[in-house]
């Protein structure tokens, strides 16, 4: 559990950052949760030459 821990918290912390700003603006929601999504696949993805 708490090997996952730290993608839980930024997943959930995305989730609420996403329906805050669709509360203020549904158009500019989108554009927010696309740009976290684009960012947590960065953070996701296999960086660096590991051989």
């Amino acid at each position: 559990m708490f090997k996952y821990l730290p993608i839980i918290l930024i997943i959930f912390a995305m989730a609420l950052i996403s329906v805050g700003v669709f509360l203020m603006s549904q158009s500019i929601g989108f554009v927010v949760t696309g740009g976290l999504v684009a960012l947590l696949a960065y953070l996701i993805a296999p960086k660096g030459d590991d051989r």
